[in-house]
């Protein structure tokens, strides 16, 4: 332990020397504005660094969304601040989203004294990546995000795509098959750097899915490697989950990663309640202790359960797309927030 403790000291030591080189960098290269409005948020090879320290990210996946309603303009505030309060109670510091909220909801973000990483784009199987035009389009549409919101002291970290290489459906097309991995990679390059360009003070990550051909887009550039990974799941459709396969898991990401020497976030993981043979706090705190230490912090998705991703707002789906919520629809605690809780909580 005290071996452990001398090392971790260490750590600390060199963290915080690269946080200060850091700002040294955004002063006089952002000039001295953006340095005075910018978020200190640096890197070691392992954490994002927050005003100099280690920022483990405990977070959960977050839609506006609710039981019977098809936008966040029905939801009631309360709603939104209920949801904080309880992430706040369950030791979640981060909030991943996958569009850019509303200036209300920043607003309750930093009222809580959450963080919250933002995607600024949509890119996809839908995504022509031989396409000049297309490629202008998507940073336009970055840049502005990021230029609207990059003085809101809760945003973390900036995303730029989800689910890459994008073969998640029956609909999806393999793009790197298609387009090539060099064509695809530098299109992302792309958007990396404007967005960088537009806002120098924050990482930049995105989100790739394990075991396909192009896991490893963005590696080469990407201030933070993420990965959506369902640890220790062996049959999505059954729900069957083996704790040895999540252990085995999290050595073949720190395998993939190890020769970049940059952060790893686990962006995605979870258990869906779909799935009634084993419990989903119990499978959370087996995927939560699995990935441990070994990267710069989990996200869990989702926090509640999202009726329209079958298509069909008003209805709660027999789809397991609708039931990975650690709360219900309605706000009812799962077994997996209490699991969380147990975890994270003060």
């Amino acid at each position: 332990m005290l071996k452990e403790n001398k090392m971790r000291k260490g750590l600390d030591r060199r963290d915080i020397i690269l946080a200060g080189l850091w700002l040294i960098f955004l002063f006089f290269f952002s000039g001295p504005a953006e340095f005075l409005n910018a978020v200190p948020a640096g890197l070691s090879e392992k954490y994002i660094m927050v005003e100099g320290k280690p920022f483990i990210i405990k977070g959960a996946a977050y839609t506006l969304s609710y039981p019977e309603r098809n936008h966040y303009t029905q939801i009631p505030v309360d709603v939104f601040a209920k949801d904080l309060k309880m992430m706040k109670e369950a030791g979640i510091n981060t909030i991943k989203t996958y569009d850019v909220p509303p200036p209300f909801f920043l607003d309750l973000v930093e009222e809580y004294g959450l963080k919250i990483i933002v995607q600024v784009d949509y890119v996809g199987y839908w995504t022509k990546y031989n396409s000049a035009k297309e490629r202008k389009a998507v940073i336009e549409e970055a840049v502005l995000n990021v230029k609207a919101n990059k003085d809101r002291k809760c945003i973390l970290m900036w995303a730029i795509w989800n689910d890459a290489p994008f073969i998640y459906n029956v609909n999806s097309r393999d793009v790197v098959d298609e387009f090539g991995m060099a064509k695809v990679n530098s299109f992302l390059k792309a958007v990396y750097l404007a967005v960088k360009k537009a806002d120098p003070s924050r990482p930049i990550t995105g989100s790739n899915m394990l075991n396909f051909n192009g896991s490893s887009l963005g590696f080469d550039f990407l201030d933070v490697i993420s990965f959506n990974a369902y640890f220790g799941i062996t049959d999505w459709n059954k729900g069957k989950f083996d704790p040895e396969k999540a252990r085995d898991t999290v050595v073949q990401i720190r395998n993939l990663t190890a020769p970049y020497k940059k952060p790893v976030l686990i962006s995605e993981t979870g258990y869906s309640t779909y799935h009634t043979e084993l419990d989903q706090g119990t499978v959370l705190k087996e995927q939560v202790r699995a990935i441990g230490t070994n990267f710069s912090g989990v996200v869990i998705f989702q926090w509640s359960d999202e009726w329209g991703k079958a298509g069909n707002y008003s209805v709660h789906d027999n789809n397991i797309e609708e039931h990975w919520g650690i709360l219900d629809g309605y706000r009812n605690p799962k077994t997996g927030y209490q699991a969380l809780k147990a975890l994270w909580g003060k």
